[in-house]
């Protein structure tokens, strides 16, 4: 399926070419539709298409200032030109530009069916284009779905090497950093040996990258030899993990599933974890790290007394034994939440009335052990973080002195107030006199969002009510009033929340 965007002023002209496109071929699918250049660029990161129609005399921004952007932007996407019979000086500035096609108006059948036959001729043709989008599919989908649409396409013209290499390099979303990706595309590139390649793939997060290296020959020695390399250039806090496959179209989407859930299993606390798997399940054993049974006892008995000093320092001791030094991230989240399950279970045994929904409660405190576990710098920080969260617990539930979150209205209000400036957790955390981790936990507890979602929510809210009340607002306004700089940033996090682009929730107020 062949993505089209569709660039027109005149509402009568994008209704006809829509139409008749689709109707046509039905390899070809309409994603977006607008009335000038600079509402189609703000969203051509989120729609990703392979083809874009756009006519030249626009108001705020013409077709050739936007196929401009979009060759810069996007050299791989193919534009073409709406244009007259009569239009040279248009079709001269398009060509210097790299127009692909032209489209003649008015738009007939006569004129669009040969120009989608030649589109399609062109884009067939676009070996990396198909390559990548033959790699989604086999990444993203079943085995039934990919060889159905591999059928379209003769296979050994793409994926013609007798083995696969598979790297994931994988750091948890919570750590938040950007992954710096051009030192392993480097010693991948240095790996090669002539006539083998690094396929485009398809990365579904900021948070990992994913290689596919066609080779021809591949051995234990080259595998260690590449795990050897990676690890002289690996970030800190990262995990690597290194497979080899046969026929990508059947393989692809269970080696892919096998690299990165072994990555998320041994990742570290200290330095970064590389490795070479092989083409078992991935198994953990022991997930589960020691905690003594008289230990639990004690715990709860501290739990019950409301003797928090004593429980936290029963709990340092646990997390001081030497397994626990050794365990990964994977096995103390997992720790943690039997834990706090073991503790719950407790509380229903002794009357304990929590919340009125002990599951969701239940919920809350393990998804903070999971974030707090994975976003710790080192495991000094998590233990800190970890005696902090089951303090805050203990204050929650057990004891008689009722724990002061005034704050937190004031903070909820001070977001709403401000929510047009740039505001980061840190500078909440010095404003509100907390740790940010203090902070941001407490206000999440009471109002289910983090302060910085919270602060998204607020802008996003305000943006859709712009859109809907001053639809002659451009979009890049839009983000600017609400605190985003970057329009672009804005089209995806509107996204992101609402499950449309601006454009889309627009149209969808109009209707």
């Amino acid at each position: 399926m062949f993505r089209v965007v569709i660039v027109e002023d005149e509402p009568l002209i994008l209704q006809s070419i829509r139409e008749k496109i689709t109707s046509m071929d039905n390899q070809f699918k309409i994603v977006g539709e607008y009335e000038n250049g600079e509402y189609a660029l703000f969203e051509l990161d989120v729609l990703k298409p392979h083809l874009l129609i756009t006519d030249v005399n626009m108001p705020v921004m013409d077709g050739i200032q936007l196929i401009e952007h979009v060759k810069i932007r996007y050299p791989e996407m193919l534009c073409t030109i709406i244009t007259g019979y009569r239009d040279f000086e248009i079709a001269h500035q398009a060509l210097q530009l790299g127009v692909n096609h032209f489209l003649i108006k008015p738009p007939t059948a006569d004129n669009i069916a040969p120009f989608l036959k030649q589109v399609k001729q062109t884009l067939y043709a676009n070996q990396q284009l198909i390559e990548e989008e033959l790699l989604q599919q086999f990444t993203l989908t079943s085995t039934a779905r990919s060889q159905q649409l591999s059928s379209l396409f003769t296979m050994q013209e793409y994926f013609y090497y007798a083995y696969y290499i598979v790297v994931c390099i994988w750091q948890p979303i919570e750590k938040k950093r950007l992954m710096q990706v051009d030192v392993y595309d480097d010693v991948l590139k240095e790996t090669l040996e002539n006539g083998e390649k690094i396929y485009n793939t398809y990365n579904r997060a900021s948070n990992e990258k994913l290689y596919v290296v066609g080779v021809y020959s591949v051995g234990e020695q080259r595998l260690n030899r590449l795990k050897q390399q990676l690890s002289s250039v690996a970030d800190h806090n990262v995990a690597i993990t290194i497979a080899m496959t046969h026929q990508l179209q059947t393989n692809l989407h269970g080696t892919l599933h096998k690299v990165r859930k072994t990555a998320m299993l041994r990742f570290p606390f200290e330095g970064s974890y590389i490795e070479v798997i092989d083409a078992e399940p991935v198994v953990l054993d022991n997930l589960l790290l020691p905690i003594a049974e008289t230990t639990q006892k004690q715990l709860v008995i501290y739990l019950t007394m409301s003797q928090k000093q004593l429980f936290l320092d029963a709990l340092f001791e646990v997390l001081q034994d030497v397994k626990w030094q050794e365990a990964s991230r994977k096995q103390w989240s997992e720790t943690l939440s039997f834990l706090f399950h073991y503790l719950q279970q407790h509380q229903s045994k002794e009357g304990k009335e929590i919340v009125a929904n002990r599951e969701a409660s239940y919920a809350y405190w393990i998804n903070e052990a999971e974030e707090i576990v994975f976003s710790a710098d080192d495991q000094q920080e998590a233990i800190q973080l970890v005696l902090e969260l089951f303090g805050y617990y203990i204050d929650t539930y057990y004891s008689d002195i009722s724990v002061d979150e005034g704050w937190t209205v004031e903070l909820k209000t001070y977001l709403e107030s401000h929510f047009t400036e740039n505001i980061t957790l840190a500078d909440l955390a010095q404003r509100f006199n907390r740790s940010a981790s203090n902070l941001g936990r407490i206000f999440k507890h009471k109002y289910n969002y983090s302060p910085i979602d919270y602060l998204i929510h607020i802008r996003i809210k305000q943006a859709k009510h712009l859109i809907k009340t001053q639809p002659r607002l451009f979009f890049k306004d839009i983000a600017f009033m609400v605190g985003y700089q970057d329009p672009f940033y804005f089209s995806k996090l509107f996204k992101q929340i609402t499950g449309q682009t601006p454009k889309e929730y627009k149209k969808s107020c109009m209707e």
